[in-house]
């Protein structure tokens, strides 16, 4: 689906998604994950979770932001030192 490719859900192999803002995909998607094998669901339950756990915890994204601020702080440095 495009741009589904480089999203989170695509990137953990977990869930259907929707349009935003159209009932009759959510829908959609509900009958999907209705008609999946129970075995099917908790399979992309368990690699969704997987992937929050690697990916989204406040301590992971403390460190991610953390790092980010300090090379755009380092590369800052060096242009107040050109005055």
């Amino acid at each position: 689906k495009g741009s589904d490719a480089f999203s989170p859900r695509a990137k953990a192999g977990a869930g259907v998604t929707a349009r935003p803002s159209d009932p009759q995909d959510l829908a959609r998607a509900v009958r999907e994950l209705h008609a999946m094998p129970k075995e099917k669901r908790e399979e992309i339950g368990r690699a969704g979770r997987k992937f929050y756990l690697e990916n989204f915890t406040k301590k992971i994204l403390g460190d991610k932001y953390d790092a980010l601020f300090r090379q755009v702080a380092g590369s800052r440095k060096g242009l107040s030192d050109s005055s």
